[in-house]
């Protein structure tokens, strides 16, 4: 059996490292975002989404577009449009104020983001304080358009197992070919911490690896990490650069094959369970144990959105109500592969 989760609106790339290191991180975890059976379909996730991860997929939005608009005719030319950038970042806010608990947080995050994207302009546009143009440049594919937000695809030579992931940019830096890759953070501390992590992220490596795998002539191997700080007063952004070779790569899509499998033979084993009329309980604790509380993931960023079903193991119906089917869609799908 395989599984393949659907790809849904604004939940990053299908088969990427944000889903492999889900599972990684805790089984439970991606059992209840995935897999969990709720209301006709797989996977929930909590009426109301973070603020944190709201307020970072629309400054991504907003900082998508501000490159984009410096692109001319297949060329970028470093005249970014502000207007238009916020304009876009505005519309992806608009979307997403729904999944706010409260309008006075949503106004909040609109003007932390705003004065976040205004201030990033001010400093690397042409006329700023340290101006990206022309020492990075938006590389275009062959039609002319910008490499700004592209997901791509590769076989991993295994079964019919693939891995994905959704580049930011590719980007000329020095006039070398690179990924470049947009985080936020806290001032002080968090952004050296940020940096300092980018040498052995996953995410990285995974996005390293499928650039030499499509494009072995251009020797894409480095991600240029860009760092926009929180109500940053005397910085704007860091930013640094890390590199991966085949060592990393052939490492990385073992330990990717290595996860798939585990969640292939997982869920048959859950699937088996329930047919065989276990209580759901039972079959939950036995094939998605809840390794958060081991690996610290329960409380990583603003804590794991299940918190209050590990919490409530007894209880998990009635916590249950306080969310919603991840997807309208059905977003599993089994395919039968040879053993």
């Amino acid at each position: 059996m395989r599984f393949i989760p659907a790809k849904t609106p604004n939940a990053g790339s299908q088969i990427g490292n944000s889903y492999l290191a889900k599972f990684a991180r805790c089984p439970r975890d991606w059992f209840n975002t995935y897999y969990r059976p709720f209301q006709g379909g797989h996977g929930i996730q909590y009426r109301f989404t973070s603020e944190y991860l709201s307020a970072g997929r629309s400054f991504h939005e907003g900082i998508a577009e501000l490159y984009r608009s410096g692109v001319r005719d297949g060329e970028d030319t470093g005249e970014w449009d502000i207007d238009r950038a916020i304009a876009r970042m505005q519309l992806e806010h608009t979307t997403t104020t729904i999944e706010y608990e409260s309008q006075e947080k949503a106004e909040e995050t609109w003007q932390l983001i705003q004065s976040m994207l205004l201030n990033y302009h001010d400093e690397f546009c042409l006329t700023g304080n340290r101006p990206d143009f022309p020492t990075i440049r938006v590389l275009c594919d062959g039609e002319g358009s910008p490499l700004i937000e592209r997901e791509f695809s590769i076989d991993l030579g295994f079964r019919d197992y693939v891995f994905t992931c959704r580049v930011d940019m590719i980007v000329s830096h020095h006039g070398y070919p690179k990924i470049m890759e947009h985080k936020t953070s806290a001032p002080g501390m968090w952004v050296g911490k940020r940096l300092a992590s980018i040498h052995t992220d996953s995410q990285f490596t995974g996005e390293c690896l499928v650039m030499a795998s499509l494009f072995p002539e251009e020797l894409i191997s480095e991600v240029l990490c860009n760092v926009v700080i929180k109500r940053g007063k005397t910085e704007i952004a860091r930013r640094e650069s890390t590199r991966r070779d085949h060592h990393d790569f052939n490492s990385y899509r073992l330990a990717v094959l290595d996860i798939l499998e585990s969640i292939d033979h997982r869920v048959e084993g859950y699937t088996s369970d329930i047919d065989r009329e276990l209580p759901e309980l039972e079959a939950i604790n036995r094939w998605f144990p809840d390794h958060g509380t081991r690996t610290g993931a329960c409380e990583e960023y603003s804590g794991c959105q299940f918190k209050t079903l590990c919490l409530n193991k007894s209880r998990n119906d009635q916590f249950l109500q306080s969310f919603v089917p991840r997807s309208q869609q059905e977003v599993q799908e089994m395919i039968g592969n040879p053993k």
